[in-house]
């Protein structure tokens, strides 16, 4: 059974790769759904994190946003050359 500590783990993970889209000037549609994420597993409660398939999809949700910030971060187009995040590109 998944614990309070796993989902506050997961919501680190979220806030970290949130933080680092952040950074890198990933656009706002893709901080947007990181955002979208973190509101879910928040807001859902702890009946939600206790079902099995419902956790595993939130893990697949973060793991190909994980690689959509990746691939952002190598693409030129996606990603500015400051930490600024009013210069993220739309």
């Amino acid at each position: 059974m998944a614990s309070m500590i796993e989902l506050q783990n997961f919501l680190e993970e979220i806030a970290t790769l949130r933080a680092l889209a952040q950074e890198a000037g990933i656009a706002r549609q893709l901080l947007a759904v990181i955002d979208d994420l973190k509101n879910q597993v928040e807001n859902t409660g702890t009946a939600y994190w206790q079902d099995k398939e419902w956790r595993a999809l939130k893990r697949e949700t973060l793991a190909g946003l994980s690689l959509k910030v990746l691939r952002a971060f190598g693409s030129c187009d996606n990603v500015r050359q400051t930490s600024n995040p009013m210069a993220m590109t739309a």
